[in-house]
């Protein structure tokens, strides 16, 4: 039970259910970088160093102890709003399912420390931790259920297409929001879906298969119009379509055409593509 209270306190903080605050030192300031194209997340924290009461070495030490000992706390805090797809964020999602609150934190203490320096008077220390969206050490693993993906509904008519490597889609800029007024960005996810216009379903998560969303998600996003850095994952080859529509509560998901749509869903190969994440989104990353 002693190991139990803080566990259920540190939840009731995260979900807003408390009024405390994860950054509870007034010298402390804790900024979030979300890199969706490289998978990672930063984390920058500055902390005042006390040296009126401290020896410079002193100082820094404690400086740095504390920012350690918090790190992982901050990472939680600044992953809650995270959109795991179309109608939930990792807080919501927590708020569910308490018991992935533990597995988080688990995966928390696993942030690799880049580099600290001093600056100002000589008395800021400055520290960025990094940690990975997904992979061994990345906290998505632990929204994928699913052991075997369901199939994909395959497009049984004629459509004129052929084997692609990958599947890029260009969603830059403000987009019609189906079952919403007026129109908006698409917004990244964690497990984003992809439909057609006729709202017909071509991706989600428990569509793919799951060693591949634990390696690297449904989609890569981008803010550049540069694919090299994307080959290894959408190929030499990939199908390259403009995005229609957003959709969805969080505004995650895209809408590409019918015909891009059946292009994809004609042939067993690039059903596979669709299935093992093979796609980079290129949108407005903040």
């Amino acid at each position: 039970m002693k190991r139990l209270i803080p566990l259920l306190f540190l939840i009731s903080t995260y979900l807003g259910f408390s009024e405390s605050s994860t950054v509870t030192n007034p010298n402390t300031g804790v900024k979030a970088s979300y890199k969706w194209d490289t998978g990672i997340i930063t984390i920058d924290i500055t902390e005042k160093m006390d040296v009126a009461h401290h020896s410079f070495p002193e100082a820094r030490t404690l400086a740095d102890e504390n920012i350690r000992s918090n790190a992982a706390n901050f990472f939680i805090d600044k992953i809650m709003n995270v959109y795991v797809d179309s109608a939930s964020t990792v807080k919501s999602s927590v708020k569910k399912n308490q018991s992935l609150f533990a597995d988080l934190l688990n995966i928390a203490q696993k942030g690799k420390h880049d580099f600290s320096y001093v600056s100002g008077n000589m008395d800021v220390l400055n520290t960025r931790y990094t940690f990975d969206i997904y992979g061994e050490n990345g906290f998505a693993k632990f929204f994928i259920k699913h052991k075997k993906p369901y199939p994909a509904k395959r497009f049984l008519g004629f459509e004129p297409s052929r084997d692609f490597s990958g599947l890029v889609i260009y969603a830059r800029g403000d987009y019609p929001v189906i079952g919403k007024n007026g129109k908006d960005k698409l917004n990244p996810a964690l497990f984003p879906k992809i439909y057609d216009e006729n709202m017909n379903l071509l991706i989600e998560r428990e569509m793919c298969y799951p060693d591949s969303l634990k390696k690297w998600g449904i989609a890569a996003y981008t803010d550049s119009l540069d694919e090299t850095p994307f080959l290894q994952r959408i190929g030499v080859f990939p199908l390259r379509v403009m995005a229609r529509a957003v959709y969805g509560e969080n505004n995650t998901d895209v809408v590409i055409s019918v015909d891009a749509g059946r292009k994809l869903l004609v042939r067993k190969r690039n059903i596979d593509l669709l299935r093992k994440g093979r796609i980079l989104i290129i949108l407005d990353l903040n």
